[in-house]
């Protein structure tokens, strides 16, 4: 999907069992989760962190957590994220 999207990228980590660990050891700066809860873990710990929604996850209230609905969308919170940082 990111690179049917042209959305640059320097890795992508598909099942990693800690992901705050390895968000500290590979100093991750932002993380697209559809887990909640991993999303509350990680943005309490200072990584910024987006929701992406599924259908599993569409009924919960994200209200601290930005939420995504697509890649696109996921592009544009990116690029404004680069630039305000």
């Amino acid at each position: 999907m990111l690179k049917e999207h042209n959305i640059p990228y320097d890795k992508l980590i598909i099942g990693a069992s800690n992901k705050l660990q390895f968000c500290k050891e590979n100093a991750i700066e932002i993380f697209i989760e559809d887990s909640f809860e991993t999303c509350q873990e990680l943005e309490q710990n200072g990584i910024k962190t987006y929701f992406m929604t599924t259908k599993m996850n569409e009924n919960i209230d994200s209200e601290n957590i930005e939420r995504v609905m697509n890649w696109i969308q996921v592009y544009e919170k990116i690029q404004k994220f680069c630039k305000e940082n």
